[in-house]
């Protein structure tokens, strides 16, 4: 309830928890009922559930929580979802790309089909994180690895 009231400005509420409250409210994307959404403020992030259930699973998440961080950071909200390669269609990508809120997409770990890289080069920004497009149709990033020198 305390932080209904922090929402809708009621009284009883410190102006530094009410600060604070509506400081996390906006960071987590929060909007009152009936407010419209910003358009392009999501970025969704394809993960394949290899990477999170394999034998690699510490180096994907890393790469999960900068991509996640760095979203925050530029104020983005980024929306994670976890699929089967193999299942992984044009259906699905189809039903996902009809939202207006996308500022981009990025797959992680995932190589797109034809049929998958021939959608995304129809949408907004589309980013492969950790594996590459032979044509150069997308842009393609890879974690650096950073040695530390005792």
């Amino acid at each position: 309830s305390t932080v209904s009231r922090a929402l809708s400005n009621s009284p009883g509420i410190g102006p530094e928890l009410r600060a604070k409250i509506h400081k996390l409210a906006q960071e987590v994307g929060y909007r009152r009922r009936g407010e419209s959404l910003e358009p392009a403020r999501t970025i969704r992030a394809y993960v394949t559930v290899h990477a999170v259930t394999g034998g690699l699973v510490p180096f994907y998440n890393a790469i999960v929580e900068g991509l996640v961080s760095a979203a925050q950071t530029a104020g983005l909200t980024m929306e994670i979802r976890l699929v089967q390669e193999k299942q992984f269609d044009s259906l699905r990508l189809d039903r996902d790309l009809d939202d207006g809120t996308l500022a981009g997409t990025m797959l992680v770990g995932i190589d797109p089909t034809d049929d998958i890289a021939a959608q995304l080069t129809a949408t907004k920004s589309v980013v492969l994180v950790n594996t590459f497009d032979p044509l150069m149709r997308f842009d393609c990033v890879g974690p650096v690895l950073v040695s530390v020198k005792a």
